[in-house]
């Protein structure tokens, strides 16, 4: 079951208010209807916060956007020193037709 505890993310920033109330109340929903929980818009939050959420039961958070940018900055990164490389990386999504 999706969780929502007042969190959201707008340019690489979590800018919501964290409502502790509302997540042991969702997460009481999920634990009586036997289902597991799951936070949607971890990003960005601090690694005490994360505990905190799960110490009152939280079975699982999203942060995959936040891992998707440090990805893609990492490739870019790359791309910036080696020249041959982005000509190689373009060949491959252009080939690849995704």
């Amino acid at each position: 079951m999706v969780i929502q505890s007042g969190t959201s993310l707008s340019s690489n920033q979590n800018t919501g208010n964290f409502d502790l109330e509302r997540l042991k109340k969702m997460i009481n929903v999920a634990k009586r209807n036997n289902l597991s929980s799951k936070e949607h818009n971890g990003d960005y939050i601090s690694e005490d916060l994360i505990k905190l959420k799960m110490s009152y039961g939280l079975d699982a958070i999203n942060i995959a956007p936040e891992f998707g940018l440090i990805e893609t900055q990492t490739y870019l990164d790359h791309l910036k020193y080696e020249e041959n490389l982005f000509q190689r990386y373009w060949e491959l999504c252009y080939q690849s037709k995704k």
